[in-house]
């Protein structure tokens, strides 16, 4: 399981989780391209999407964990707006 820290200014940190089994390298690799957009951009897990303006993040911190129970204490922090709901 992945666990997305998105840092971003003038904002509280947006905190994600994705269950991919893909390598960290990888997997990080891969996230850092909505860095290099210009473009509003989504985000993909596998517990939602996270709609980004890529030109208010300042940092994103991806790690790899055990479970979700090792983060469960922490805020989650989403806006409605910035979900997408099928």
């Amino acid at each position: 399981m992945k666990k997305i820290v998105i840092n971003q200014k003038n904002s509280q940190p947006l905190f994600l989780e994705d269950d991919s089994t893909e390598e960290i390298n990888s997997y990080t690799k891969e996230i850092s391209k909505v860095m290099e957009s210009s473009k509003i951009c989504i985000i993909e897990t596998s517990f939602g999407n996270a709609i980004i303006r890529p030109s208010e993040i300042n940092s994103i911190f991806v790690m790899e964990i055990e479970d979700s129970k090792q983060i469960k204490n922490e805020k989650k922090i989403f806006d409605s707006r910035d979900v997408l709901k099928d």
